[in-house]
């Protein structure tokens, strides 16, 4: 059932017929197929720290920590995890933001563990963050190498697609949220309605038998949760209304910082001001892995053509001044770059050389 709600909500959202859901079935719900882990006997020359990307969690790498840990690695010795959401919200604000949170890692981490630099291993956004702070904050000299999983580099085409889908459920599950104090009220006064209407009736009942008298007990004319007549309540409910549901979007607003939510998408969309400022140029200690088993090659206007990983183009990967044997290619979809056991096995071969 669930499936086929995100369906209707896809299509519904997208407008566009002519993509199939089973495109997108591997990336909902993911089959992790078996393979051989490598095994090391090398311990780590420096540690590493583990970047997700755009709508994830540290716990997006819950696959890979245990192989990390047979090859030698340890949580919170030589092993971390960066955490790029902000306070109880999602990891889509300000990449230059998050680039900051990442110096200031990197600092403790080095002091922590008396090493020299860190190795960074970015998957998707996390690679950009890696980026900025090693581009723009001065942060070359603190790493050794950054390893890049399907990073947008030249951004993404697919990212307002797959956000539109996002915002769309999320803007259903808030507009509930934010319209709570509404319903419970028009339940109130559905209730009271209900009670005046009772009460007429058996009044208009007993005056056509000419057996009408006063009831003894008038409380059900009275709302169960106020002492307020019905006339009084009925006359305060808009404006109470009004005022609780101006409070309500007020702390969402505040809880969810809304002014920094979709920051991250718009600086990650091809030919924004955030890619140009950080360039399309790599550098020598850089890798790069890229993902090629994604959407239909070319839907229409909608989707470019050529070959992709389901989320960033192949092509938006690739940066110039990256030696060739540091790129490879694997037939995996976008959030397989961080769970396949064959594109573990490549990290361990670039972390090791």
């Amino acid at each position: 059932m669930e499936h086929i709600e995100i369906r209707k909500r896809f299509q519904k959202v997208t407008d566009y017929s002519k993509i199939k859901y089973i495109h997108f079935r591997e990336i909902l719900k993911e089959k992790i197929s078996s393979g051989e882990l490598t095994q090391r006997d090398v311990i780590p020359e420096y540690p590493l720290i583990l970047l997700h990307g755009y709508w994830n969690r540290p716990t997006a790498w819950k696959k890979f920590v245990p192989f990390f840990e047979v090859n030698g690695y340890v949580k919170g010795k030589n092993l971390f995890l960066f955490d790029a959401r902000g306070d109880n919200k999602p990891a889509i604000i300000d990449i230059r933001i998050n680039a900051k949170k990442l110096q200031n890692l990197v600092q403790h981490i080095l002091t922590l563990t008396g090493s020299a630099k860190v190795n960074l291993l970015g998957h998707s956004m996390g690679g950009l963050i890696s980026r900025w702070y090693i581009e723009q904050l001065g942060g070359n000299a603190n790493v050794h190498k950054l390893i890049m999983m399907g990073t947008p580099n030249h951004g993404s085409r697919y990212l307002p697609l797959f956000t539109r889908i996002v915002n769309f459920i999320d803007n259903k599950l808030e507009m509930v949220e934010k319209n709570k104090e509404k319903i419970d009220h028009i339940k109130e006064q559905n209730v009271l309605y209900k009670n005046i209407h009772e009460v007429k009736l058996k009044h208009q009942q007993k005056e056509a038998s000419k057996e009408f008298s006063p009831p003894a007990d008038l409380t059900n004319v009275y709302s169960p949760e106020h002492t307020e007549p019905v006339k009084i309540i009925l006359n305060s409910l808009d404006k109470r209304e009004e005022k609780n549901i101006e409070k309500h979007i007020q702390q969402i607003a505040t809880e969810n910082d809304i002014d920094h939510l979709g920051m991250a998408a718009i600086q990650m969309y091809p030919g924004s001001d955030f890619l140009t400022t950080l360039g399309y140029k790599g550098q020598n200690n850089y890798y790069l892995i890229i993902g090629i088993k994604g959407l239909p090659e070319g839907i229409g206007d909608l989707l470019p053509k050529g070959q992709n990983d389901g989320a960033v183009h192949a092509d938006s990967v690739d940066l110039t001044d990256v030696p060739n044997s540091h790129k490879v290619t694997f037939k995996v979809i976008h959030s397989q770059l961080r769970t396949k056991i064959v594109v573990f096995n490549q990290i361990m071969s670039f972390l090791v050389l």
